[in-house]
Protein backbone atom coordinates (compact mmCIF):
# COMPACT_ATOMS: atom_id res chain seq x y z
CA UNK A 1 0.00 0.00 0.00
CA UNK A 2 0.95 3.52 -0.57
CA UNK A 3 0.36 6.48 1.92
CA UNK A 4 -0.17 10.10 0.82
CA UNK A 5 -0.22 12.61 3.39
CA UNK A 6 -0.44 15.97 2.57
CA UNK A 7 0.41 19.09 5.78
CA UNK A 8 0.14 22.45 6.27
CA UNK A 9 0.42 24.50 9.39
CA UNK A 10 -3.13 26.30 9.49
CA UNK A 11 -5.09 23.75 12.30
CA UNK A 12 -1.82 21.90 13.49
CA UNK A 13 -2.18 21.39 17.41
CA UNK A 14 -0.57 23.82 19.01
CA UNK A 15 -0.80 26.51 16.68
CA UNK A 16 -2.74 29.40 17.67
CA UNK A 17 -2.25 32.30 15.32
CA UNK A 18 -1.11 32.79 12.07
CA UNK A 19 2.05 34.80 13.23
CA UNK A 20 3.03 31.87 14.51
CA UNK A 21 3.59 30.46 10.98
CA UNK A 22 4.10 33.30 8.77
CA UNK A 23 6.03 34.50 7.11
CA UNK A 24 8.89 31.66 8.81
CA UNK A 25 8.66 29.46 11.63
CA UNK A 26 10.34 29.52 14.43
CA UNK A 27 12.37 26.62 16.27
CA UNK A 28 9.67 25.66 18.10
CA UNK A 29 7.11 25.75 15.41
CA UNK A 30 9.79 23.23 13.83
CA UNK A 31 9.70 21.17 16.40
CA UNK A 32 5.84 20.44 16.72
CA UNK A 33 5.96 20.01 13.09
CA UNK A 34 8.37 17.42 13.36
CA UNK A 35 6.51 15.75 16.06
CA UNK A 36 3.19 15.74 14.62
CA UNK A 37 5.14 14.10 11.56
CA UNK A 38 6.27 11.11 13.35
CA UNK A 39 3.62 10.69 15.07
CA UNK A 40 1.85 9.70 11.87
CA UNK A 41 4.63 7.72 10.91
CA UNK A 42 4.01 5.85 14.05
CA UNK A 43 0.66 5.79 13.60
CA UNK A 44 1.31 3.78 9.85
CA UNK A 45 3.36 1.69 11.36
CA UNK A 46 1.71 0.66 14.55
CA UNK A 47 -1.14 -0.34 12.50
CA UNK A 48 -0.09 -3.26 11.30
CA UNK A 49 -0.62 -2.54 7.58
CA UNK A 50 1.82 -3.05 4.84
CA UNK A 51 3.06 -0.13 3.11
CA UNK A 52 5.13 0.31 0.81
CA UNK A 53 5.82 4.09 0.92
CA UNK A 54 4.93 6.70 2.76
CA UNK A 55 4.83 10.17 0.81
CA UNK A 56 4.38 13.53 2.84
CA UNK A 57 3.26 16.93 0.88
CA UNK A 58 4.72 19.93 2.61
CA UNK A 59 1.89 22.22 1.60
CA UNK A 60 2.48 25.05 3.90
CA UNK A 61 4.03 28.25 2.20
CA UNK A 62 7.07 27.30 0.27
CA UNK A 63 7.39 23.61 1.38
CA UNK A 64 10.18 23.95 3.65
CA UNK A 65 8.93 23.43 7.05
CA UNK A 66 9.08 19.50 7.02
CA UNK A 67 12.64 18.27 8.17
CA UNK A 68 14.21 15.75 5.69
CA UNK A 69 15.75 14.78 8.39
CA UNK A 70 12.51 11.71 8.67
CA UNK A 71 13.60 10.34 5.73
CA UNK A 72 16.53 9.27 7.06
CA UNK A 73 15.25 7.25 9.96
CA UNK A 74 12.38 6.02 7.77
CA UNK A 75 13.73 4.59 4.13
CA UNK A 76 10.02 4.24 2.70
CA UNK A 77 9.08 7.76 3.22
CA UNK A 78 9.43 10.49 0.67
CA UNK A 79 9.05 14.64 1.30
CA UNK A 80 7.82 16.60 -1.42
Amino acid sequence: MKVFVSMDLEGLAGIASWSEVAPKISKEVAELVEEHVKAVLRGIEESGVSVDQVLIADSHASGDNIPYAITRECTNVSVV
